[in-house]
């Protein structure tokens, strides 16, 4: 049973290992050109973040500054977003930045492989719990992104992730069809909703980004179009767990405590974790995975571990808890002999201590009957 465990393992790890997220960052000058390029021809880019830090120092260069940092992304999003390689020059590609001055660009972007990508409508997500071995981040990206989206239907997305776990979702690009008079009336839709409740909708791109967190461990996606083609990109979300799912219980073992950090474990009367040999565990969340190797060992007797550390039972424990036990039975037989040790010395020390006095009783009697007239004792 533990080779077809350990190949599943493997082939998950390596398909896992071609199924990656890639963060990169890379500054230049403002008018220099900038290569936006990912190692693998099935990745595409994602812009993540893109700021200039001026090297004039002037104040009249800080109303320019403000406005710029607020359209930079949304220039690269145009350029770079969803395809595999771009050259980028600010200066150039983005309205107005030429008059900006001097500085330096810094861009943050992912490389994302296609099996991190979900691209088709109607697509259920569900990110894995704590004790399997998956993908707890990816895109989601209408069909045809960045060149153009579909319309008619409602294309729709559900993100499902393990109980008492959150969804966090990022919205890298927006491009959909708005009125011309007023850009906020829009024509299309995307609208996130959570338990039926709208808790964003919108058709226009965002700067800074949009980063939504749930409530709840659900989440629905829609985007919805009057047309059947449009030549915009459409959508782009990046879809990340947040917290860690609560895992199982072990065998005769319950959950006592839980929150956002932390979760308590403890052993039903009589029984020790099986790998520690103490009856409860404390394991902390870090990101969205806990510390503590999953799942958690199971509980056993107390009797049971007590006898195969004498060799009495041959199963049930291994060299590991045996060992841990040792370390804390030796010292405790130490103590008890020692206290054995103590009780017999302080029995001598009476005993010593009972007969001196008898001795020390007799021989006083004896000098009193000695220094007595001889009628008294007639």
């Amino acid at each position: 049973m533990l080779w077809p465990s350990l190949i599943l393992v493997l082939f998950i790890s390596i398909r896992n290992s071609f199924a990656y997220i890639e963060y990169v960052e890379v500054s230049n000058c403002a008018s220099c050109q900038m290569m936006l390029t990912c190692r693998h021809l099935s990745s595409v880019i994602a812009i993540f973040n893109a700021t200039f830090q001026p090297y004039d120092d002037e104040s009249s260069f800080f109303d320019d500054v403000h406005r710029f940092q607020l359209f930079p992304r949304l220039a690269l999003n145009r350029r770079c977003s969803g395809v595999n390689h771009c050259s980028f020059v600010l200066t150039e590609d983005c309205p107005g930045a030429a008059r900006w001055g001097s500085g330096n660009f810094t861009v943050k972007f992912a490389c994302v492989s296609d099996r991190r990508i979900r691209r088709y409508c109607n697509d259920n997500i569900t990110l894995p719990g704590p004790d399997v071995i998956g993908i707890s981040e990816g895109l989601i990206r209408n069909p045809g992104y960045p060149n153009y989206y579909l319309g008619k239907e409602e294309c729709r997305w559900r993100i499902r992730a393990p109980p008492l776990q959150q969804i966090k979702l990022t919205i890298l690009d927006l491009s959909l069809i708005a009125t011309n008079n007023d850009p906020d009336d829009c024509v299309d839709l995307f609208e996130v909703k959570e338990v039926d409740n709208s808790i964003f909708s919108s058709c226009n791109e965002q700067e800074p980004l949009r980063e939504l967190i749930t409530l709840s461990d659900s989440v629905d996606i829609t985007l919805r179009a009057s047309e059947s083609l449009v030549a915009r990109r459409g959508v782009l979300v990046h879809y990340a767990a947040v917290g860690c799912a609560t895992p199982a219980s072990p065998k005769d073992g319950y959950l006592v405590y839980r929150n956002d950090s932390t979760a308590v474990f403890t052993c039903s009367v009589g029984y020790v974790f099986a790998d520690t040999l103490e009856r409860n565990r404390e394991i902390q969340c870090q990101g969205h995975r806990w510390q503590e190797k999953l799942p958690l060992a199971n509980c056993i007797k107390l009797s049971s571990t007590l006898k195969d550390l004498f060799g009495k039972s041959s199963g049930g424990v291994n060299m590991t808890a045996k060992e841990s036990f040792s370390d804390v039975l030796v010292p405790t037989i130490i103590i008890i002999m020692l206290f054995i040790i103590n009780t017999i010395i302080l029995f001598f020390i009476y005993q010593y201590k009972k007969r001196y006095f008898y001795r020390k009783t007799a021989l006083y009697t004896e000098e009193e009957l000695g220094t007595m007239p001889v009628g008294s004792l007639g």
